[in-house]
């Protein structure tokens, strides 16, 4: 379990305040869903919420995908 997580950024409707985007992770196995407002759609806050939303609680993933493939990546 949380060897393969698939990783989205979603961008909110305007009527949400200053909450502009949502990243969401939800892994693969246990359908278990992880997510975090972003102010910015920056990869430093992206990174931030994987580092800490997911490797801290979960450990390093073997495998993350988005739907484009722009983060794909494996572990052996």
């Amino acid at each position: 379990m949380h060897y393969k997580w698939m990783v989205g950024v979603l961008a909110m409707p305007m009527d949400m305040g200053q909450i502009k985007n949502m990243v969401l992770a939800r892994e693969h196995l246990a359908n278990h869903v992880v997510g975090r407002e972003l102010r910015n759609r920056t990869m430093t806050f992206i990174c931030k919420f994987l580092l800490e939303g997911i490797m801290c609680f979960y450990g390093c993933a073997g495998k993350m995908v988005t739907n484009r493939g722009e983060l794909s990546f494996e572990v052996n």
